[in-house]
């Protein structure tokens, strides 16, 4: 594989754009769609893009779970509580990636466990010490009450 292919590889796997990815490689406006179509076509090249999605992928999958854990193992508890017991009627957007157990009790309360910080840090800790794969614990975390995390 040339350079150039290699380099083509890479901005196809950002873009996904062929025309947009020959352009960046150097190839001129009026033969980027043809050039495009023609590496497409390489076994080799196909197959690399391949791997750069699934490795990119990857890394998304973890910088999610960890930024979700990190939220996770900074949330106070006091202060979701606090949200809870104002009565001036406003409605707020509460995260529940701190709430493990949330129940609803016959007399009207509400009964919530929250997370163990502890162990949320010590999860932190042995993924930052290891490359193994992390899709089973971002699964999890997406299937949790509040599983997607908002943009802090």
């Amino acid at each position: 594989m040339t350079k150039r292919e290699r380099l083509f590889c890479f901005y196809y796997a950002e873009s996904g754009r062929g025309k947009d990815a020959a352009l960046r490689c150097g190839v001129g406006e009026e033969l980027a769609d043809r050039q495009a179509a023609l590496w497409l076509q390489k076994p080799e090249i196909a197959d690399r893009i391949r791997q750069m999605r699934k490795e990119q992928l990857q890394e998304n999958i973890r910088e999610f779970v960890i930024m979700t854990l990190k939220q996770m193992a900074r949330s106070d508890p006091g202060e979701w509580i606090a949200s809870l017991m104002e009565k001036d009627g406003k409605s707020r957007q509460m995260q529940f990636l701190n709430v493990s157990e949330f129940k609803s009790r016959g007399d009207g309360q509400l009964e919530l466990k929250f997370v163990d910080r502890l162990t949320v840090l010590e999860k932190l800790l042995e993924l930052a010490q290891s490359d193994e794969p992390l899709k089973e614990l971002y699964q999890e975390l997406v299937k949790a009450p509040g599983g997607k995390p908002s943009d802090e």
